[in-house]
């Protein structure tokens, strides 16, 4: 488990602990996957930092977020000449980056 700002949290991490507002009400529970949208909502409530569960390779080593960052980068180019013809439409982005993750956690 590790605490990761706010601005540095990605689409795919999973919550290690539920997130609370000031007076308590949880806004997200523990084990949520981070969408857009909640990342969204926490920055609404001024939350500044969630725990992230570990990320693991496929070997069970546990990865840096700036390195998962770095290998979905590596993936999201390898991806793009097999989706050139549609990568203009809007969700291409969002499957790319969502595969890209996937695939960076398991290298």
């Amino acid at each position: 488990m590790k605490k990761i700002a706010l601005n540095e949290v990605m689409v795919g991490m999973k919550i290690a602990r539920d997130v609370s507002n000031p007076r308590g009400m949880v806004l997200v529970r523990k084990g949520a996957t981070l969408t857009e949208g909640v990342i969204k909502q926490l920055e609404r409530y001024d939350i500044t930092s969630v725990l992230i569960e570990d990320i693991e390779d496929e070997k069970g080593a546990v990865l840096d977020p700036k390195e998962l960052e770095k290998r979905k980068m590596e993936q999201i180019e390898q991806l793009k000449p097999i989706f050139a013809k549609v990568a203009t439409l809007p969700w291409m982005k969002q499957l790319m980056e969502a595969v890209a993750i996937v695939k960076a956690g398991r290298l």
